[in-house]
C-alpha cells in the first residue's frame, strides 16, 4: 500500500509541477519552447506566423495554438526542396492541436520514432510539396496516431503511411492535392468521415485498388468517405456531386457552428466557400467569404482573412461586379503584405507559394483586363503598388548592437568555436556529425536573438505601414537624373513588367514564365563560352532584350540614360547590360545595353529611393579600407551537403594594393594576406569609410544561406575562424558609401520569391553599406584584378560607384576582354536609408 501511495504521491506532484510555457512571451520561439518544456507541459502558441521547421517533439507534451487557427507554422523555403524536412517531427506520446501549417515539404512525421501514440486534431494544412501527415518507418511497423478534424489543401499528399502499426483519422477533408492516400506498406489504417475534393488521385502508389486489396492492407475507408470531382474516381469511396459535396460540410463540422468570432465558424464558412466556388455557385461562394472574413476580422486570423478576400474577389469578378472585385483584390494583398512584412527575420523570411502567388498574378490580370474603369495610368500605378507590397523590406538596421547583449554574443562565440573544432583534420565520422548537430542548436540560438530584436522591431513599427508610392517625389528625381525604374514579377504562369520614368508609368506582360526563365538558363551558357568568342551569345542577349525591355525599349530610349533593375525569380541572376538591343550596331557587332545605359539593381522600389544614395557619416573617417587574403582555406566539412576546395587567389593581395593607387595614404588602411584576419578588418570597419573593399575566396552556401562565408586568414584572433558570415556581416556597424564584394558568386545566395536573394549583399546593406558591388559567377583571377584596377581608378578620379562600374566596363569591352564573362557578373545594388 505504501508503494501505491508513493506512485501516486510522484505522479501528483509530477502533474503539480506541469507548466504552461507560452510564446512568444516566454520564448522567441516554437523550438525553443519545446526544447525548455518538460514532459506533461503545454506549449502554447500565441496568434501570429512563426516562420520554423523541424519542431521535434520528444517529450510527452501537448503544444497547442492559444486561439484556433490563429497561429501559423511556416516553413523555410529551403524545406520546400528537401524531401526529409518537416515542420512538426513527433518522437513521443504529444498531443497537436489548432494550427495551421503551410510551406514546407511535409507538415508532420513520425520516423525513426519509437512506437508511440500521438494526437492532433483541428489542424489546417496549406500548400506542402509532400505529405500533410506522413508516418514512415523504415524497417518495422512503427508509429500510431489519432487524428480528428483535419482541412487539407493544396498539398502532395494528405496522409502517407508506411510501415504504419495504427492510424485512425476522423473528419477530413483533402482538397486539390496530388492524392488524398500515399501508401507503401500500410499497416493499420482506419478512415472514416473523409471528403476528398479535386485529387488527381484516390491513392498514390496503388493503381485504382479494389476493397479486398485495401483489406489485404489493413486499410479500411469508412462508410463516410466520399469523392468529388478529380480525374481519376474509385469505386472504393463514394463519387458524389459537388452540389453534394457543400451539403457534407455540415456532418463533417456537425452543423454551423455557433458563437462569435467562432474559429470553428470561419473555417466552416472558408470550407463551404470554396466548395461553392469550386461548384461554380458564385453568390453562394461570395456569402460563405464574406461570413469568413467577418469573422476572421473580428478574431484576429489575418490568415484565413486574406484568403477570404482572395475568394471574394475572385467570384466577384465571376459575377461582373469589377469594382467590388477591385476592391477585394486591394485588401487580400494589404492584409497579405502586412503578415510579410511583420513575420520579417533575419535567418527565415515568408516566400512566395502557390496560393500568394496565385493572389498577386490574379490581381494583375485583372488590372490588365482594365474592366475596373481605371487609365492604363491608375492601373499601372496599382499594380506598382501590389508589386511592391508584397517586396519584403531589406533587413533593418535595427538589428545593430545584438551581438552585446550576452546570449547572442555567446552564441556567436559557440558558433566560431564549434567551427574551429569542425575546421580541424580531427574532426571526423560520428565527431563531426555531432558537431554539425551543435553547430545547428548553436545557430539556432543566434537566430532567436535575432527573432528577439525583429519582434522588438515591429512593435516599435506598429501601424506605420504605408502602401502608398511617392511617385510624385519620384518621378522629379527620375527626370533629372534620366534614369528610369524597370521592375518585374515572374508569377507562377505569366511574368509582368513595370516602368518608370520622368514622364511616364507603364505597366505590361512579358510572356510565360515558363518561356522567361528558360531563355534566362539558356543565355547562362554564353557567359562559359569564352572560347566561342563574344558573338556566341548575340543571338541569346536580343531574345531576351525583346522579352525583358523590348515592350519599354521606346520610352527608354527617348527619356532615360540609366537603368535601375528590380529584379525578380531567376531574373536575379541575369546581367541586364549584357543584353543585346536588337538590330543596333557600333564597331560592327550588335551593340550591349551597357553602351547606351548605366545599370544598377535594387530588391525594391521603396528602399532604392528612400535615400539619394548619398553618404551620412561625417566624412572624417578613412577614403578606403581594402583587404586582399590570396592564402588557400583549407575544405570546409561544416555542411554535409557542400565540400569546398579553394585553389590559392594569386592576384587578389595584388588586387588590393592596386585599388589604393589615387587615394591619400593616411586615408587608406590595407590589409594582406597573412594580415587580412577576421580581427582586424573587424577593427578597421569601425571607420565611417568610402570604400570597402574585399578580395577573397568566397563560400556560397544556397541551402544554409547563413552559413554562406568571406574567407580571411584562419589565424585565431580572439573567438573569430576566419570566415565572417552573413550574420556577422548585419551586425556590424558599417558606415560605407560602397561596399565591393571581388570574391567568387558574392552575389549569389538563396533565391527567395518576393525578396530576392538571400545573402551577403542583403548582409551588407543591412550593416549599412548604401551600396555593394559583387559578383554572380566565378570570374578569372587576374581579370578580376584588371578590372578593379581600373573601377578604382575612375572612383578615384571622381565618379559616382554606378557610372564607374560602368565605365570599368566599357573599358574591358574595347579590350582583350570584351567577352561579358570577363566584365558582365559585377553588378551594384543600391540599398537606401532606414
Amino acid at each position: 500500500m505504501r508503494t501505491i501511495s508513493a506512485v501516486a504521491l510522484l505522479a501528483w506532484c509530477h502533474v503539480l509541477q506541469a507548466r504552461t510555457v507560452a510564446v512568444p512571451s516566454d520564448y522567441p520561439s516554437i523550438t525553443a519552447a519545446v526544447n525548455a518544456a518538460r514532459d506533461g507541459d503545454v506549449v502554447e502558441v500565441d496568434d501570429g506566423h512563426y516562420l520554423e521547421s523541424e519542431i521535434v517533439l520528444d517529450k510527452k507534451i501537448t503544444l497547442r495554438a492559444k486561439n484556433l487557427f490563429g497561429a501559423v507554422i511556416c516553413g523555410r523555403v529551403v524545406d520546400f526542396e528537401n524531401s526529409g524536412a518537416a515542420l512538426i517531427r513527433v518522437r513521443n506520446e504529444a498531443v497537436i492541436e489548432g494550427f495551421i501549417l503551410k510551406y514546407g515539404y511535409h507538415g508532420i512525421v513520425q520516423r525513426d520514432s519509437p512506437n508511440v501514440l500521438w494526437r492532433a486534431k483541428d489542424l489546417v494544412f496549406l500548400d506542402l510539396k509532400g505529405a500533410a501527415i506522413s508516418i514512415d518507418d523504415r524497417f518495422e511497423r512503427t508509429g500510431r496516431a489519432e487524428v480528428e478534424r483535419l482541412y487539407i489543401d493544396h498539398c502532395g499528399v494528405g496522409l502517407f503511411v508506411n510501415d504504419t502499426e495504427s492510424l485512425r483519422a476522423r473528419k477530413i477533408i483533402v482538397k486539390r492535392c496530388r492524392a488524398f492516400l500515399g501508401v507503401s506498406n500500410a499497416g493499420d489504417v482506419d478512415v472514416n468521415e473523409a471528403l476528398v475534393v479535386d485529387c488527381r488521385w484516390t491513392f498514390d502508389g496503388l493503381k485504382n485498388p479494389g476493397q479486398d486489396e485495401l483489406a489485404a492492407l489493413n486499410i479500411v475507408l469508412g462508410p463516410k468517405c466520399y469523392l468529388a470531382g478529380g480525374d481519376n474516381p474509385s469505386d472504393t469511396m463514394k463519387s458524389i456531386s459537388m452540389r453534394r459535396a457543400v451539403g457534407l460540410a455540415d456532418s463533417f463540422f456537425n452543423g454551423p457552428p455557433h458563437g462569435p468570432g467562432s474559429a470553428h465558424s470561419a473555417m466552416y464558412y472558408f470550407v463551404k466557400g470554396d466548395l461553392y466556388a469550386a461548384q461554380g455557385n458564385a453568390s453562394s461562394a461570395l456569402a460563405c467569404y464574406e461570413q469568413v472574413a467577418l469573422l476572421a476580422q473580428k478574431s484576429g486570423q489575418k490568415e484565413l482573412w486574406w484568403q477570404a478576400e482572395f475568394g471574394r474577389a475572385l467570384v466577384l469578378g465571376m459575377l461582373g461586379k469589377a469594382g467590388e472585385s477591385e476592391s477585394a483584390f486591394r485588401k487580400a494583398l494589404k492584409i497579405a503584405g502586412d503578415i510579410r512584412s511583420w513575420t520579417n527575420e533575419f535567418f527565415h523570411r515568408l516566400s512566395f507559394r502557390r496560393r500568394d502567388r496565385d493572389l498577386l498574378e490574379s490581381y494583375l490580370e485583372h488590372l490588365l483586363r482594365g474592366s475596373s474603369g481605371m487609365s492604363g495610368d491608375q492601373s499601372a500605378r496599382r499594380a506598382l503598388e501590389a508589386v511592391e507590397g508584397f517586396k519584403l523590406p531589406m533587413l533593418s538596421r535595427s538589428r545593430r548592437g545584438i551581438d552585446m547583449v550576452a546570449e547572442g554574443r555567446n552564441a556567436l562565440r559557440d558558433i566560431s568555436r564549434i567551427q574551429r573544432r569542425i575546421l580541424a583534420s580531427a574532426a571526423n565520422g560520428q565527431e563531426l556529425h555531432s558537431l554539425r548537430v551543435e553547430l545547428g542548436q548553436a545557430e539556432a540560438r543566434l537566430a532567436d536573438c535575432f527573432r528577439k530584436k525583429d519582434k522588438n522591431a515591429a512593435r516599435g513599427n506598429s501601424g506605420t505601414r504605408n502602401d502608398s508610392l511617392p511617385l510624385e517625389k519620384l518621378r522629379p528625381i527620375l527626370a533629372a537624373k534620366k534614369e528610369a525604374l524597370l521592375e518585374y514579377y515572374i508569377g507562377p504562369n505569366s511574368s509582368f513588367g513595370l516602368y518608370v520614368d520622368g514622364r511616364c508609368l507603364l505597366f505590361k506582360k512579358i510572356g510565360a514564365s515558363s518561356r522567361i526563365r528558360s531563355s534566362v538558363k539558356s543565355y547562362f551558357g554564353f557567359k562559359q563560352a569564352v572560347n566561342k568568342g563574344i558573338s556566341s551569345g548575340f543571338e541569346g542577349g536580343a531574345e531576351l532584350f525583346e522579352a525583358v525591355i523590348g515592350p519599354f525599349a521606346r520610352e527608354l530610349s527617348r527619356n532615360a540614360k540609366k537603368i535601375h533593375v528590380i529584379p525578380d525569380d531567376i531574373l536575379c541572376y541575369l546581367p541586364f547590360e549584357a543584353l543585346v538591343w536588337p538590330g543596333a550596331e557600333r564597331e560592327g557587332r550588335p551593340q550591349f545595353l551597357v553602351e547606351t545605359h548605366e545599370v544598377s539593381y535594387g530588391v525594391s522600389l521603396r528602399r532604392s529611393f528612400e535615400t539619394d544614395g548619398s553618404r551620412t557619416g561625417t566624412g572624417l573617417g578613412l577614403d578606403l579600407l581594402a583587404v586582399g587574403n590570396s592564402l588557400s582555406p583549407v575544405d570546409d566539412p561544416r555542411r554535409a551537403h557542400l565540400t569546398l576546395e579553394k585553389p590559392r587567389l594569386k592576384y587578389a593581395a595584388a588586387e588590393a594594393k592596386a585599388v589604393t593607387a589615387g587615394f591619400t595614404k593616411n586615408k587608406r588602411i590595407v590589409l594582406l594576406d597573412r594580415e587580412a584576419t577576421e580581427g582586424r578588418f573587424r577593427s578597421a570597419a569601425v571607420n565611417s569609410l568610402r570604400f570597402l573593399h574585399i578580395a577573397t575566396h568566397g563560400i556560397v552556401d544556397d541551402r544554409e544561406w547563413w552559413r554562406s562565408a568571406l574567407v580571411f586568414y584562419g589565424k585565431s584572433d580572439g573567438y573569430e575562424d576566419g570566415l565572417l558570415s552573413p550574420p556577422e556581416i548585419a551586425l556590424l556597424e558599417l558606415d560605407v558609401e560602397l561596399a565591393v564584394l571581388s570574391a567568387c558568386q558574392t552575389g549569389l545566395g538563396l533565391m527567395q520569391q518576393g525578396s530576392g536573394v538571400m545573402g551577403f549583399i542583403d548582409a551588407f546593406l543591412a550593416a549599412g553599406a548604401k551600396a555593394v558591388v559583387a559578383s554572380i559567377w566565378n570570374v578569372d583571377d587576374r581579370a578580376a584584378a584588371k578590372f578593379m584596377s581600373r573601377f578604382y581608378r575612375h572612383l578615384a578620379a571622381g565618379m559616382k560607384p554606378a557610372s564607374a562600374l560602368r565605365r570599368a566596363k566599357l573599358d574591358f569591352l574595347n579590350s582583350g576582354y570584351g567577352h561579358p564573362f570577363y566584365w558582365a557578373p559585377f553588378l551594384l545594388t543600391r540599398g537606401g536609408g532606414e
